[in-house]
């Protein structure tokens, strides 16, 4: 039977289509604030602190729904952000070096009997944690560009770890420093549910190894309902093409002799051939 009072409306939440009078969303779970049955469970949300507002759409939700969606927002903005500021800087980086190679080493034949195989295997590694590095800061709750900047990195750190910002300017008392770094990043570890000892013994494969792992920070970071489709999607394309170039020079450098020598002949029989 019809209801003439009987109307689509959309989840506030995750958008999907629901009728009006649904208690709740059939797909993602979202209370139906709106339906009149609902009124004592809303009173114990508001009990709790929250807030209810009204929507763009004309239906009322939570304020600390608005607050938890915009967090969301934010997160992937800056996950997004992050991929392609070390994507653009990680193929300038090997445009750069591969420029300066050509002209100090006065061609591609010279460039094959020099040591570039060791840029392939280095630049990769090196970009691989620093990406590792900022994604963590983003699991964190913190901006990816912040983990870019000595000292302070570690001051938001130790705010997240010990919950004192100036505690991370231990840092730089000599050998105190060295100290304090090896319990933070102990506890870091930790604090992600992983082994403190690994992390402090094997921090370039433990940092990627949280990173790109669905590790959250103490389980209950701001991040629980993100789509992390989306961000480990980035990770697999940025490690996939630090991988390409990684597998380039670890080639170059296992078979860099008989290379070498296949197209020194190749070479040879061409100028020969010009003469």
């Amino acid at each position: 039977m019809n209801n003439d009072n009987e109307y689509t409306v959309f989840c506030p939440k995750c958008g999907n289509e629901m009728k009006n009078t649904s208690r709740y969303c059939m797909k993602c779970g979202y209370l139906n604030i709106n339906h009149p049955n609902n009124k004592n469970v809303i009173k114990y949300f508001e009990d709790k602190g929250n807030t209810i507002v009204r929507n763009s759409n004309g239906t009322y939700i939570m304020s600390s729904d608005i607050l938890k969606s915009n967090d969301i927002d934010y997160l992937k903005r800056n996950s997004r952000y992050c991929f392609i500021f070390n994507l653009i800087t990680f193929l300038l980086t090997f445009v750069c070096f591969s420029i300066i190679y050509y002209r100090n080493n006065g061609g591609f034949s010279n460039i094959l009997l020099s040591n570039v195989w060791s840029i392939f295997i280095v630049i990769p590694l090196l970009f691989i944690y620093c990406y590792a590095y900022e994604m963590i800061f983003i699991k964190m709750g913190y901006s990816w560009w912040k983990a870019l900047i000595p000292i302070y990195n570690v001051m938001l750190i130790s705010k997240k770890v010990f919950d004192n910002l100036f505690l991370g300017l231990l840092i730089i008392v000599p050998i105190v420093g060295q100290i304090y770094l090896l319990v933070l990043m102990y506890k870091l570890a930790t604090k992600f549910n992983r082994n403190g000892l690994l992390m402090v013994l094997f921090p370039f494969i433990m940092i990627p190894l949280i990173s790109f792992s669905e590790d959250l920070y103490e389980k209950e970071n701001i991040n629980v309902d993100f789509d992390f489709e989306t961000t480990y999607g980035m990770k697999k394309k940025f490690l996939i093409l630090c991988s390409i170039f990684l597998f380039i020079g670890l080639f170059m450098f296992l078979f860099k002799f008989p290379i070498i020598d296949f197209f020194k002949d190749k070479w040879n029989e061409v100028q020969s051939l010009l003469k």
